[in-house]
């Protein structure tokens, strides 16, 4: 048995950041994307410049880590907290557009990424709604239809994303590049859900 293996998550919390918020932030999503996107990760630079994009929201998921021992019931002694996932939101006027959600590797099916995408889905009704009532925030540009988009051949991507109102409504064709590095490339699938301020 792996240590991944005798080790769950406890207390996930997601928290968002702005643009220009912190130097961290990037640093924290350059160290996730080595863990989870091992043979094509973004560039720290590619990194920076789209966090500090105009409209654009991070999402950056923690959780505590406890490690279960030979007893039937969890050793909370042995506790950590650490990054787990994120995801990056760009609003564009009327719609929005997830450029990533992902979660760290040896923690995968504990629901993490419904956890952040809660909070992404939460941040554009929250936004919606400032914008209904007047807000002093109105300026902001305001998602109404969330888009994303999945590799064809990721499908518990894609079986995710339909449980959560998710509506494929197009593809982009030879767009990723292939898992094993060849020169094939897969279909982008695009989906999107509308999200109202109620």
């Amino acid at each position: 048995m792996s240590d991944r293996d005798n080790q769950i998550i406890n207390d996930i919390s997601v928290a968002s950041y702005l643009p220009k918020s912190s130097i961290d932030t990037a640093n924290r999503i350059v160290k996730l994307e080595a863990l989870i996107f091992t043979r094509r990760p973004w560039a720290h630079a590619e990194i920076e410049r789209t966090l500090n994009t105009r409209n654009t929201t991070t999402f950056i998921a923690t959780g505590t880590i406890v490690t279960k021992e030979s007893a039937p019931t969890l050793d909370t002694i042995n506790k950590k907290k650490t990054d787990i996932g994120y995801a990056i939101l760009r609003n564009t006027g009327h719609e929005a557009e997830i450029f990533r959600i992902a979660t760290h590797t040896g923690f995968r099916r504990q629901g993490i990424a419904t956890h952040i995408l809660h909070a992404v889905i939460d941040h554009v009704k929250t936004i919606n709604r400032q914008s209904a009532f007047g807000s002093k925030q109105s300026n902001i540009r305001q998602a109404v239809e969330i888009f994303l988009e999945v590799n064809q051949s990721n499908s518990c991507a894609v079986e995710f994303y339909e449980r959560r109102e998710f509506k494929r409504c197009g593809i982009r064709k030879h767009y990723y590049p292939a898992p094993d590095l060849s020169s094939k490339r897969e279909h982008a699938l695009v989906y999107k859900r509308i999200v109202h301020p109620y």
